[in-house]
């Protein structure tokens, strides 16, 4: 995922899971809850010491390779000590960093379905998705993350439209 200017210095441990196991570490069991990120910290400081991505079993290889994007999207922001950033603007860097790699990496046309699915999702992911998209096309990555750092709990009143 470094290619699209994401980063983690941590290592990450990706492993696959049944719906039990998932729901044990706070993931419910619906249509589109695939994966859950779990992040451990140094001692008493924002530095990221362990991550773990879990990945549900059984899933077909776009979606898994779609989820594990999606937490690698939210295993970034921790790295970028993003904590307190409004869940739809979390879960849509979260989306953009699964549709940046489907889209540019895998390019296939079982992925450029799945971006279209992401595009068009009427929940929360999917309205983040939108906003995050069109932020970072207009003042790119670094800054998006730059107001983030700045200030994360602002929602948009930072992110003008026009």
């Amino acid at each position: 995922m470094t290619k699209r200017e994401l980063a983690v210095p941590t290592p990450v441990r990706i492993t696959l899971a049944d719906s039990r196991r998932l729901a044990s570490k706070g993931l419910n069991n619906g249509p589109h809850h695939h994966g859950v990120t779990e992040i451990e910290y140094f001692h008493g400081t924002t530095q990221p010491t362990n991550v773990e991505i879990t990945v549900r079993m059984g899933l077909p290889d776009i979606q898994c390779r779609a989820t594990v994007a999606h937490e690698f999207g939210h295993a970034f922001m921790a790295h970028q000590c993003l904590f307190d950033v409004p869940l739809v603007l979390s879960e849509g860097f979260a989306e953009l960093a699964s549709y940046a790699y489907l889209y540019h990496d895998v390019a296939t046309v079982e992925a450029r379905a799945e971006c279209r699915s992401i595009s068009r999702r009427p929940d929360l992911y999917g309205v983040g998705f939108r906003r995050v998209y069109e932020i970072v096309k207009r003042i790119g990555l670094a800054e998006f993350i730059r107001r983030l750092q700045v200030n994360p709990t602002d929602d948009f009143v930072q992110f003008p439209t026009q």
